[in-house]
């Protein structure tokens, strides 16, 4: 009778707390919705915190089951495991509720930093850089502790975890583990997050190709390539190898192009027409636009133009619009400004 009445007490107490579990849920989600609609708060705030539900939901639940935890021993005979399996879940759980947390806390620090920092982009997205960095170290250290009192909870790993906690053998453990290519990659993303050497969105030239970085984490960079191909290089690279940034002071970026006309060709009026082709597309950003002679031969003059848009891809677009419209301005207009032994 004991134990059926135990089977049947637990029953009730599973059913309650699955209907407890499931309209918290419900409550939780509507209160989200509603306070994003009444509140002025970014988007990325809110989803982040949305993520925040199900974590919730999984602490609230594991610490009701294991309030019942000695009906549980009791009816599977004694068995002490099922209370250290629900006290590390519970922990478990809380790992993953602090980490979504803290990605709260750095979306609202973006979202701030986004109004008080105005139009600077370049501003702007190195506080993003250091904020996505940032966000993934506070992560991993989240878990590194939920990972120590986990230890704790088990008779063999619990002077090892106590050894941890110690100041000296902590920096032991990031010291040692510093020497492997991991965590180096992670000290290197940290490294490039607070050196300002590279950020998000900035045009880059690495290994001979170029491309926008979309993504700093602690081991990698994901940099888009002009045909949306990522190319992800470790951060050790950025840290140990040279590369080109073509926007760290500027987000503009400049293409240059060649053409060759006849010594007595009227360069003023070319740069006339550069201005008018320039001023005509949509993809000058205004910054540059230069015609000069870079090369000069017995037959020839060999011009160049500089050009600048938003982007390196929109840049050379440009460029090779420019040429393009020079020459049939040449050829239409100005026939004896063409090189003669063309």
């Amino acid at each position: 009778m004991g134990d059926r009445a135990a089977w049947i007490s637990l029953a009730v107490t599973a059913a309650v707390i699955v209907v407890l579990t499931v309209g918290t849920s419900f409550l939780l989600k509507r209160l989200v919705k509603t306070l994003a609609a009444r509140q002025s708060a970014e988007p990325e705030v809110w989803t982040r915190i949305d993520a925040c539900r199900n974590p919730a939901i999984t602490v609230l639940s594991l610490i009701l089951v294991r309030t019942y935890g000695a009906v549980l021993e009791f009816l599977t005979h004694g068995n002490h495991w099922i209370g250290v399996l629900l006290g590390l879940l519970v922990l478990l759980s809380f790992g993953w509720l602090a980490s979504r947390g803290a990605a709260v806390l750095i979306a609202v620090m973006a979202v701030r930093f986004t109004h008080s920092t105005g139009d600077d982009h370049q501003r702007l997205s190195r506080i993003r850089t250091q904020l996505s960095v940032f966000q993934r170290a506070a992560s991993v250290l989240i878990w590194l502790a939920t990972g120590i009192f986990a230890l704790l909870d088990f008779p063999s790993t619990r002077a090892l975890a106590t050894s941890l906690f110690a100041s000296a053998g902590l920096l032991g453990l990031v010291f040692g583990l510093a020497a492997q290519g991991t965590l180096a990659n992670m000290i290197a993303g940290l490294q490039i997050a607070f050196g300002d050497s590279v950020r998000i969105d900035d045009t880059v030239m690495v290994n001979g190709k170029h491309g926008v970085v979309e993504e700093i984490t602690l081991t990698y960079i994901s940099i888009r390539m002009h045909d949306n191909r990522r190319m992800i290089v470790p951060v050790t690279d950025f840290v140990s190898q040279p590369f080109e940034n073509w926007t760290r002071k500027s987000a503009s970026a400049h293409a240059d192009s060649y053409l060759y006309v006849d010594h007595a060709a009227p360069l003023e009026t070319l740069r006339t027409r550069l201005h008018d082709i320039l001023t005509a597309s949509e993809h000058w950003d205004g910054l540059e636009g230069s015609l000069v002679i870079a090369e000069s031969s017995s037959s020839s003059l060999k011009l160049k133009t500089t050009v600048s848009a938003s982007s390196p891809q929109l840049a050379t677009q440009l460029g090779e619009h420019v040429t393009e419209q020079l020459t049939v301005f040449l050829v239409r207009e100005l026939p004896a400004a063409l090189p003669g032994g063309r």
